[in-house]
């Protein structure tokens, strides 16, 4: 009987654990190949994944920084061209993935007394990312 219990519970719950680890990778996928884009400021890979209708906006006030892909992508690209080529990259300490959410706390090298630091979340569906929001207080 615990051996047929055993057998029904794994016929069950393994799609699920499939599907979720699923999920987690194609997420941190996205995730790592959006900051890849970023560091080599490659813009058309960079927004190959977004989504045509993404938002991006601040949290916790909801404020929206950016709404679909053309207003995404001219906030994106200033930010790109001024990177200079020895600019030091972005690097992500700690990444946290739980299915379509990826949570970055991304830093770079920064002068004395400038940002040095970002939280940003994503959330990712279909491959791309429909909605990031930067932690602003």
């Amino acid at each position: 009987m615990r051996v047929i219990r055993w057998a029904l519970a794994t016929a069950v719950l393994a799609p699920a654990a499939a599907q979720a680890q699923t999920a987690d990778s194609v997420s941190l996928r996205v995730a790592e190949r959006q900051i890849d884009a970023f560091n080599r400021r490659d813009l058309d890979a960079f927004m190959a994944l977004y989504a045509d209708d993404a938002v991006v906006l601040e949290f916790p006030s909801g404020n929206v920084i950016a709404a679909g892909k053309a207003a995404i992508r001219e906030r994106y690209a200033g930010m790109l061209r001024s990177r200079t080529a020895d600019a030091p990259p972005v690097r992500v300490e700690p990444r946290v993935v739980d299915g379509a959410f990826v949570l970055d706390y991304e830093r770079w090298d920064a002068p004395p007394g400038q940002r040095a630091n970002a939280v940003w979340m994503y959330e990712i569906k279909h491959g791309v990312i429909q909605r990031a929001w930067t932690v602003r207080m």
